[in-house]
């Protein structure tokens, strides 16, 4: 096979022709791999979310590491990929889930390509909660689609309704019906739902009292400058993407 031009980004198309060579250097060497996607690799090849992506969010089964490395640098060559082309820190928010919901994306002849369900990858999505530019929020809401959670009555309908009421944070679903974020918030009433369910840990936070509010807030409290920047800038994502900042004494128990 010739050597790719080094496109930058990886397409669906591209993504593919990656995996079906590595399978064929797997074959070569009689050895056979497990490989789970995450992140923009699995929004672009699984559910089109995205026209490419920069890397290859993933986490291998174990193998043979030096044959492994010697496969996947020959495959950087053949591609003309950059270095980091394989992402694997991953690794690390995945060791906060004590068992992963996974199933098959992809079956080759010595290579089997897995994802997480798309709840899972929901629940991750709502953990990382990352600002722009990445995409967190806008998968989030992609995901909820996927999964039929489209309307305040479709939420309510869920398998457990009764996890609304452990909630701390204030939900107004009917007020941003018309917003363009409106899932957002159905995203913020179903979280500690489906971290239960896939036995992730529920970050202290999520039961802290916690308010809505605008920045003359922070002069009428009479918070010290260190609060102030305390506050806003070590609040979890998720509130502070809405404006949610957990009040004074919240904010001792983070």
């Amino acid at each position: 096979m010739d050597a790719h031009p080094n496109i930058g980004l990886l397409d669906k198309s591209k993504l593919l022709e990656i995996f079906d060579y590595l399978n064929q250097q797997l074959k070569e060497n009689a050895m056979q791999l497990e490989l789970t996607i995450y992140g923009g690799c699995i929004m672009t090849m699984v559910f089109d979310n995205r026209p490419a992506t920069k890397d290859i969010d993933c986490v291998f089964s174990l193998a043979n590491d030096k044959l492994l490395e010697h496969i996947l640098k020959n495959t950087q060559f053949v591609f003309d990929l950059s270095d980091g082309w394989i992402n694997d820190e991953i690794k690390e928010p995945l060791k906060s889930i004590i068992a992963e919901e996974l199933e098959t994306f992809k079956t080759y002849s010595n290579l089997k390509i897995l994802k997480p369900k798309a709840e899972q990858l929901l629940a991750m999505k709502i953990l990382a909660a990352r600002p722009e530019p990445a995409k967190d929020f806008t998968d989030a809401a992609l995901l909820c689609k996927t999964l039929n959670i489209t309307t305040k009555a479709a939420l309510l309908l869920s398998k457990d309704p009764a996890f609304l009421e452990s909630l701390s944070v204030p939900l107004d679903i009917a007020a941003l019906d018309k917003s363009e974020r409106h899932y957002l918030t159905i995203i913020f009433a179903i979280i500690d739902h489906q971290l239960q369910l896939l036995q992730i840990p529920v970050p202290n936070w999520i039961r802290d009292r916690a308010f809505c509010f605008d920045e003359p807030y922070f002069h009428s409290r009479h918070l010290s400058d260190f609060d102030k920047v305390k506050l806003q800038y070590t609040v979890p994502g998720p509130f502070r993407a809405r404006q949610v900042y957990l009040d004074p004494d919240g904010l001792k128990r983070v």
